[in-house]
């Protein structure tokens, strides 16, 4: 257990120290947008969750499939919302990164036809949340759309959720995502008295919680 604990600590410091490389190369592109001041906690959020699940993963998985898929859904999911909660955006680069490690698991399984369509039906439905999003928005306040709660950064990230979960997962996964922004975005709106139209979501942190959720069911044998 104690050689789990500290490899689990080791991927998750090496993944967090790899991502700021990224985002310190191109600070331009994703220029962090968050409160320096809430900066430790997003890094104490996203690593205490990481660490606690690489360890379970470590300790509880018995096949070589399902470790390689555990460690690559938690390393890319975590990268995600690091980088979302800290800038307020989701690079295409974890799409691309789920394409090609997110494979692997399931062809090993035979369950190659699950992750492509994990994947395509999540990109689908994220952008059709999107196009609804923006007309809705537009419908409701009669204005152009200076900015949109729901990106094009959030459909590369459900669409990477969508490939790591595969199918069917990658349907409950998507809405499960929905659910918990719409909730946070009425708290977020109710604590700041603002409209909830207006509340800008950063999907990056549902989407790595939906994973995490997923990923310990599945340790667990919930399902």
């Amino acid at each position: 257990m104690i050689a789990e604990v500290v490899y689990g600590l080791v991927i998750v410091s090496i993944n967090l120290i790899l991502t700021d490389l990224i985002l310190h190369f191109n600070y331009k592109a994703f220029k962090p947008r968050s409160n320096r001041n809430k900066t430790p906690t997003i890094i104490a959020f996203v690593f205490g969750v990481s660490a606690m699940l690489n360890i379970l993963v470590l300790s509880r998985t018995q096949s070589t499939p399902a470790l390689i898929h555990g460690l690559t859904t938690l390393i890319i999911m975590s990268s995600i919302a690091y980088i979302d909660l800290l800038t307020g955006h989701i690079p295409a680069l974890s799409l691309v990164c789920s394409v090609i490690f997110g494979w692997i698991p399931y062809l090993l399984n035979d369950q190659i036809i699950q992750f492509l369509i994990g994947g395509v039906s999540n990109l689908l439905l994220g952008w059709i949340a999107y196009h609804f999003g923006v007309q809705y928005f537009r419908k409701s306040t009669n204005k152009t759309l200076k900015f949109s709660a729901f990106g094009f950064g959030d459909i590369y990230g459900l669409g990477a959720l969508g490939f790591l979960l595969g199918f069917p997962d990658s349907i409950f996964g998507f809405f499960l995502t929905l659910i918990l922004s719409l909730f946070g975005a009425i708290v977020t709106s109710i604590t700041k008295k603002q409209s909830y139209l207006h509340i800008r979501v950063k999907l990056g942190g549902y989407i790595f919680l939906v994973a995490a959720i997923f990923l310990t069911l599945k340790l667990f044998d919930v399902y």
